[in-house]
């Protein structure tokens, strides 16, 4: 008879945050201007947020400045930037604005693009407090690296990117086929904890010209023990390389864990 030992994680659950803010005016002009708000911090994903409410907008704002302006900011973790995927709610009863999901950027130093309304404020205040209703649904902290394709030395193993978890990593690039390849080492197999396997799984994107290409048969995992040896794993994209070989000098990528979770393997029969 066999047995089995099995470890169940959960990620990427949905975390709802609600919080009622109460809103002041400002101190001096107009008292019909509101002030700024900031929500407490809550914590998800590892990182801790809270909700700005800019009810006269944002000045370095060019598109929006005069436009109330919501953003949510991220108040620790500042060694990777972060995408998150959200959404946000203002108000309740029939005063109601709904950010639909919104999928972002949340950058080093944890600013993100965030949204503005298409009413006032004052629009969803009941006495004077604002409802806010926060869905938080991933966040991805991103890596990011710049891949030498011309005069690399192959015995130069040293990593040159790190996820969130202090974990180093090694990309390399190839150009020998028709269209370019990545391929991607772990090169801490010696954290991994013993009698444990690491499950790993990730989304990888090229970029070129300012946009994000991601490569295909995305997302790609991986199981990584101590004693292993990691042969690495390629990643094939549709970007062709045979016309400019010689022009392409290197290759900017960026990839974010999708998943990272170690699965005890004591008292596992095969």
């Amino acid at each position: 008879m066999e047995n089995f030992l099995m470890d169940l994680t959960m990620s990427n659950a949905l975390t709802v945050y609600e919080v009622d803010l109460r809103m002041s005016h400002l101190p001096f002009g107009s008292h019909q201007k509101l002030s700024n708000a900031e929500t407490p911090y809550f914590a998800f994903g590892g990182f801790e947020w809270n909700v700005a409410i800019h009810p006269q907008g944002l000045p370095e704002d060019q598109e929006t400045s005069n436009r109330p302006k919501i953003l949510l900011n991220r108040l620790t973790g500042f060694d990777h930037a972060v995408r998150v995927q959200y959404r946000v709610v203002l108000g309740d009863a029939e005063r109601v604005f709904d950010s639909g999901i919104q999928c972002q950027m949340s950058d080093m130093t944890g600013k993100i693009r965030g949204f503005p309304l298409k009413c006032g404020v004052s629009d969803l205040l009941h006495r004077g407090i604002l409802r806010i209703y926060v869905e938080m649904m991933f966040a991805h902290a991103i890596s990011e690296v710049l891949i030498p394709l011309q005069n690399r030395d192959p015995s130069d193993t040293t990593p040159n990117c790190y996820d969130r978890e202090k974990h180093a990593w090694l990309a390399e690039g190839d150009i020998e086929g028709e269209c370019l390849k990545l391929k991607l080492f772990c090169s801490d197999l010696h954290h991994v904890p013993r009698n444990h396997l690491r499950y790993v799984s990730w989304n990888a994107y090229v970029v070129r010209n300012e946009s994000n290409m991601i490569v295909l048969n995305a997302p790609h995992w991986n199981y990584y023990i101590q004693e292993g040896v990691d042969m690495g794993i390629v990643m094939e994209t549709d970007i062709p390389v045979s016309v400019n070989k010689g022009s392409i000098r290197e290759i900017a990528l960026k990839f974010w864990l999708l998943e990272q979770h170690s699965l005890s393997t004591k008292g596992m029969l095969t």
